[in-house]
């Protein structure tokens, strides 16, 4: 067994890999672990801490939520990622802005003419 199959961050990983998902979790010192790290390419690890088998799209989307959470951690220390207040209000008041514009303009210039006028019926 490698180190990384050893380490205790690993198996927590795994453990909660394996709580997560319907799919097959395999690590190293499994019996069809050898067999099942055959199929990567050459320019990907030969030796994967974990492989992942995922059932349906929903075990797909559990393993990038959690991979996503593991590279959050790494980076900050914290799974939550981090935006100063200023920033994300700033974030929020342009896509309101840009909602207001997608449907304000196109219904004023659509209703610009008479609404009898618009559809083609006049008296």
């Amino acid at each position: 067994m490698s180190s990384l199959a050893s380490d205790p961050t690993m198996r927590s990983i795994r453990r909660r890999l394996r709580t997560a998902i319907d799919g097959r979790v395999i690590i190293p010192g499994d019996a069809s672990y050898d067999r099942a790290r055959s199929i990567f390419y050459g320019m990907f690890d030969r030796r994967p801490a974990v492989i992942v088998r995922p059932t349906d799209p929903r075990d797909v989307s559990q393993v990038v939520l959690q991979r996503t959470a593991w590279a959050q951690t790494g980076l900050t220390g914290s799974p939550v990622p981090h935006i100063p207040p200023l920033i994300y209000g700033g974030v929020v008041a342009a896509v309101a802005l840009l909602g207001w514009l997608a449907t304000v303009v196109p219904t004023r210039v659509a209703l610009r003419a008479a609404p009898a006028e618009a559809i083609g019926m006049r008296e």
